[in-house]
This record gives C-alpha cells, structure tokens and sequence, in this order.
C-alpha cells in the first residue's frame, strides 16, 4: 500500500514538472526575421535576427539554425541566449549559406523543450555581384539607382550591382558581416551615429582595403539620385583599378582638385617650369653655339660643345631647384569655420599633402592636434601571389598623435583632416525674409575676426557684401526681376542682386559670385586674364564651393561666405620637419536663419517646406493626401497622383504658386507628352496646367485649387511615365496675409 502511495506521490511530481515545463514553453514567444530587410546574400555572411519573449518564466537556452541541409553538407550556427522573465530580447546571428537557400528554421532551445519558426528571405542576392552598402537617412532612392546601374566588366559581361540601404540598427556588429561588402557609402557622416562596436567594425574593415566613400545630402538636392549613383560608381571603380586613390570626404566638392592646385599656384610649381626653361636655354644655347663655331670655323665641335653646355645647365637648374625647394613637400589647408542658424559651429581643416619618396613618412603637426586619413584603398586577396603587398599606414594616437604613411610611390598625394578647433571669439548671425521687391539679408559679425569678401549666396542669387570688421553689419536686397536672362545656349543668366524666379543650384549661383564679368559679356573668358588673377579666381570658386556645400540644408539655403585671413591653420610636420612649401586658406560660413512671414506679413515659403505627399482617390474621385513621397523620380504607368499639405499658408492671400520640376519630365513634359493637372475643388474637375517649362499658377487659380483644408492635388499622365519617369515637383507659395490685404498693399 505503502509502494503504491509513494508511486502516485512521485507521479503527480512528476506531471506537475512537465506542466511547468510546458507551461514555460508556452509563454515563450519567438520571432525570427532573416538578411537585410528580407534580402540575403549568397554564399556572403548575413544576419539573422531572433526576438524571444519571456513571460513569467526565463529563457536560457540556445538558439540554432542549419543551412544546407538539402545538400547533406550542413553548416550548424548556434547561439546562447538569457532573457529574464517579463523581458523581450533581440538577438543577432550571423550566418553564411554556401548554397542558394532561402528558408531557415530557427529552433529555441531550452533543455529538452524546443520552440522553433521557419522564416524566409524573399530575394537572395547573386554570389558575384558587387554588394554596396548604404548607410543614412533615406537611402532607397540611392540605393535603387546603384543597382539599376549598367556596369560591363572586360569581357562584356553585365556586372550585377546590388546595393543594400543600411541604418545604425542594421549595420554590421560582426567583422564576418562587414566583410560581405565590397564597398560601403555612408552619407552624412552618418557612421558617427554607430555604436562604439560597429564602428570598431567598419573602422576594422577599411584599414582591411574597404572602399569607403563618403556623400553629403547635397547630392540628393543637387544631383538627381541616377547621376549621385553614377558618381559613385566612378569612384569605386577608380579605387578597385588604380588599387589606392583619394577623394574628397564630399565628393560633391568638384572644385577641391582645382583649389588644391590655386593655392599652391604662388609657390614654386614643380620640375616642369625647370624643364621647360632648361629647353630654351639649350635651344637659344645650340643656336648661338652653331653661330659662333661657324664663324670661327669650328663647326665639327658642336657635337661636344652643346652637351657640354646642357651639362653645365643641368647643373645649375639642379642647384636652382635645390635652392627654390622644387623637389621639397608641399601642402595645401582649408580651414573651414561654419556656424549654422541657431548658433552651433562646426570647424573643420582639410588638407593635401604632397611628397616624393621611397621611404615610409610620418606626418603630424605642429599643435600635436589629431590627424585622420581620407584616403580609399582596395585590398586584394591575391596580392600576395602577384609581389610584395603595400605596407599599411600607422595612425599613432596619445599626446603626439601622427600618420605614418606608406612609401613605395614616386610622387604621394593625401588628403587628411586635421581636428583643428580653432575658432574665432563670438559669432556670425544673418537673417533673411522676403518682401514685394525681393530678398532682405542682414549680416552681423560678432566676432572678433575680419571677414574678407563676403558673399550673400542663396538659390535665388547672389550679392557681394565686401568686407566686415569686427562688429560691423551689412544689409542687401536681392531685387525681384521679370526679366529672365537666357544666353544663346539656353543657360539661366545669374546677375548679382538680381533675384530668379525659381531656384538654381548652388553650384551655379557660386560660379555666378565669382564671375560676374561672365554674366554680362558672353565673349568674356576666364582663360584671357592674367596668370596671377585667373588663379586669385580659382581660389574664391573653390571657397564658394566649400562654403555652399558646408552650408547646404533641405529647402531654402542662405549662406554668407567669406575669407578669414587671420585665422591660421595647422603647420604639417613631415619626419618632425614642417612643411615649408605650404598654402593656407581660412573660410567662414554662416547660415542665415530665413523666416517664412516677413515683419509686413508678406509670407514666402520656398521648395522644401511643403513635403510630397501620396494622393489616392476616394469613392467619388476626389483625392485624398496621405504619407510622405520621398522619391524625386518615379516610373509609373499612365499616371502619378501627387499632393501638396498647405495648411500653413493663408490660402485667401495666395498671390502666386510656383512648380520647380525641371519642366516636368526629363526637362521637358512637351517633349514626352506628360499632361500636368490640378485638382480643382470647387468644380470638382481636373484643371490642366500650361506647360510651358516652369509652371507659374496665379491667385485666382490658386484659389479653386488649393481647398479650405489646404490640400493641393496634382495628376501627371501620359504614355511615357514609364518609360522616362517624371520628376516630383518642388512648390513655392507667395503671397500676402488676407487681414493686411483688406486695405490695399501691406505696410
């Protein structure tokens, strides 16, 4: 009797056990989600991604998934796992199928008790396609269009680009992941947002021979995404063929090849100049060399007299240059000082370094103050095969930080930055609105730094504001004009204080600030000046540039740009040597703060403000604005449906809207027959628009199709949406308010 009670006893132990077991199993939850957005890539490593969820009980157990089980040939990937009861943890695994297989069962578990969920990639990505990754803010757009690209290798043959949008949660943790890319774009600067592990990652892999190239947002405004893509494209493909290059950290900054050259154009310009006047003097010598020994009979001496004679000139050029410091290193600095609208400042010094050399060199500076490397590298595996690999550069951190670079080359260019925080006392504000005659621009300098020709540069026009001592303040008005300038070629015109009636890019309105000649004469040329004036030209282009593009920001952009002659950069220390061959620039830019509503209550608000939004049709055909459209070309068929939120804007004051779409479609809706309309809410009927380039909408229009919620629908249609695409309109809305308008014109 006794057996039989300790039986029961131990049995319902037993099943009280395996309730709790089962129990705990049970409030277990497990999620499992594969690659990059569901897009793995073959035979490349990849993360796999497991959220476990415990309810009242912990989870301690393992998590594991096999690949290639369809081949008999399996690979087992296993994890430990601790999640803590009434926690949820997310867990990264990285995996590498060596066979094209895109479902994986990922199984939990914990003792003898296994929880387990099948998930699969929806698109796996060919094993010998070159994989970009993208990392930033709205990436898609770019990404789309590097894999779109149309690259051929030497044979012919189509090369598969797949380009993979990454973002700080989803970046590599693993140095087996990170190796999975050929080439990483990072916009933004956006890897200073990484955890210190990815960023140890991707820092890990670059020193490896990883091909990075950095982007600014500017590309998106300025470049359509295709030809941003085709840029990097060329920038890798440069790197992988010339096996070590350099660019720009903004390879947007078309012009810092040219600057480098400028600045460097008032000091001794190389071997060339020695080569060219050793050439006339051996000329001008043969010459009066054959004279004379005619003269005296002794023209069989000539063969010994005039290489003789180019000996003794060899001689002396060589003495000249050592004395000139022709084969001396020289460099080039940019010391960028911005200070953004709500008074934050950046300070950057970018410099070019160049020297001749054998031997492995090690750079510093004079103030000790950090350097870091801008240079793109390419590795490959079978270097070792094909001779002695390069050596890698040494970067030494601590009280004297420096580079050590590499030698093996004849002539060395890098490109470094140095963290130089030098800034000037104070700071620089300007403010911008709009009235009835055009743009009003006040500028003050609090600093304690003399600002040498300033620049007022917006999208809109230019205007010089000469130079500002410390303490002074400078006001301009960019006048409104209806007069568009064209030349012969059918390029825009920019006149200085001459406001556009829709924006030009940056880049244009710079070459405009420093070439104003040009936009009165057509025949004027810059090639015709003089040598020293050409290169002062060059100088100031390539400063307006980096002063733009430090500057740029989404919508409306309005800078001052200036040079700052007492602000010194960093000496270079070559070996513990300065560099004395070296040329210095300093630029201040501030970006001005623009209010939309003017003190007489005129508003203005430019391309940038209204986003793009979604437009889907309801019941009775009237559109509905939804959520954000954030790419600036789409390929649809047959129609777009597009919308505007004016909410903020007086829509009883509205004087004029303007389209800025490069005309539409492809720079010209005439030409591929794209139909743009409005939406007309007090007809309920679809309004065309004219199609004349840029489309000017006037008030009385702008009243019936901008509703009382202030929505603004457009609908673009035709035959050709596929195949071209059509641009995404930018909109500006100017007007007045309807309280000040009741009496006439605003004060």
């Amino acid at each position: 009797m006794k057996r039989r009670l300790k039986a029961c006893v131990l049995l319902m132990v037993c099943a009280a056990l395996l309730c709790c077991v089962a129990a705990a199993t049970a409030e277990t939850a497990l999620r499992a989600w594969v690659g990059y957005d569901t897009v793995i890539l073959s035979g490349r490593w990849f993360p796999l991604f497991v959220e476990i969820t415990a309810d009242d009980v912990p989870v301690e157990g393992t998590v594991t998934v096999d690949v290639g089980a369809e081949t008999g040939m399996v690979d087992r990937f296993m994890l430990p796992v601790s999640v803590p009861a009434g926690e949820t943890r997310t867990y990264r695994l990285p995996i590498c199928p060596l066979v094209n297989q895109r479902t994986f069962e990922v199984r939990l578990a914990c003792g003898e008790d296994i929880v387990s969920e099948t998930v699969r990639a929806s698109r796996a990505v060919s094993e010998d396609a070159l994989v970009i990754g993208v990392l930033g803010k709205k990436t898609e757009p770019l990404a789309r269009a590097l894999s779109a690209i149309e690259q051929r290798d030497v044979h012919g043959t189509r090369e598969i680009i797949e380009a993979i949008p990454l973002d700080a949660q989803s970046f590599a943790q693993d140095a087996r992941e990170m190796s999975a890319f050929d080439a990483m774009v990072v916009l933004d600067r956006e890897d200073r947002t990484l955890d210190s592990e990815s960023a140890r990652v991707l820092e890990g892999w670059r020193q490896a021979g990883g091909i990075l190239v950095r982007r600014s947002s500017a590309d998106s405004v300025m470049l359509t995404p295709e030809l941003a893509a085709q840029e990097i494209m060329r920038e890798i493909k440069s790197a992988q063929t010339n096996g070590e290059g350099f660019r720009r950290e903004n390879s947007n900054f078309r012009f810092s090849d040219s600057l480098n050259t400028a600045m460097t154009a008032d000091q001794p310009s190389g071997l060339w100049l020695a080569a060219a006047v050793l050439a006339v003097y051996v000329l001008a010598a043969g010459v009066g060399a054959y004279g004379l020994m005619k003269r005296l009979d002794r023209s069989k001496m000539l063969w010994v007299v005039i290489p003789a004679m180019a000996l003794a000139a060899c001689g002396v050029m060589a003495l000249l240059g050592a004395g000139l410091g022709l084969n001396q290193p020289m460099s080039s600095s940019v010391h960028l000082v911005h200070y953004t609208a709500d008074g934050q400042t950046d300070v950057s010094e970018l410099t070019t370094l160049t020297y001749a050399g054998q031997a492995r060199r090690v750079v510093s500076t004079q103030g000790n103050a950090p350097l870091e490397k801008r240079v793109y590298s390419f590795y490959n595996e079978y270097a070792e095969l094909t001779g002695e690999p390069a050596l890698r550069d040494v970067i030494t951190l601590g009280e004297q930080p420096s580079i050590e670079l590499e030698g093996k080359a004849d002539w060395l260019v890098r490109s470094l930055v140095v963290r130089n925080d030098a800034a000037p006392v104070g700071g620089v504000t300007a403010f911008a609105h709009m009235e009835r005659d055009g743009l009003h621009v006040e500028v003050k300098n609090d600093t304690d730094t003399l600002i040498q020709n300033a620049v007022v540069l917006t999208k809109i026009g230019f205007a010089r504001l000469g130079d500002l001592a410390p303490g002074a303040a400078a006001q301009t008005v960019l006048q409104r004009s209806d007069e568009w300038p064209w030349n012969e070629k059918g390029q825009l015109i920019i006149r200085e204080q001459q406001m556009l009636p829709f924006g030009a890019s940056m880049y244009r309105a710079a070459q405009a600030a420093v070439d104003p000649e040009a936009a009165q004469d057509q025949t004027w040329k810059r090639s015709s000046l003089p040598e020293k004036e050409q290169n002062s030209r060059e100088i100031e282009e390539c400063i307006l540039m980096l002063g733009s593009g430090a500057a740029w920001q989404e919508g409306f952009a309005c800078v001052v740009v200036g040079q700052t002659p007492q602000i010194a950069c960093e000496t270079l220390l070559l070996d513990g040597k300065p560099v004395t061959r070296r040329a210095e620039k300093s630029v201040l830019v501030c970006t001005a703060a623009f209010e939309p509503v003017s003190p007489s209550g005129y508003f203005y608000y430019p391309e940038g403000t209204f986003k793009r939004l979604e437009a889907t049709l309801d019941e009775n055909g009237a559109p509905l604005l939804g959520k954000e459209r954030e790419s600036g070309y789409v390929y649809e068929k047959d129609e777009v449906l597009l919308g505007f939120s004016l909410s903020g804007v007086d829509a009883a004051g509205i004087e004029e809207i303007r389209l800025y779409a490069d005309g539409g479609v492809n720079g010209g809706n005439r030409k591929n027959a794209v139909i743009i309309e409005a939406y007309d809410h007090t007809s309920g009927k679809w309004v065309r628009l004219e199609e004349n380039g840029d489309i000017r909408i006037s008030g009385t229009l702008a009243k019936r199709i901008v509703s009382r919620s202030g929505a603004l629908c457009l609908r673009f249609t035709g035959d050709s949406l596929a195949d071209w695409g059509v641009r995404l309109p930018d909109i500006i809305v100017e007007g007045c308010l309807s309280t000040q308008q009741e009496g006439g014109e605003a004060a």
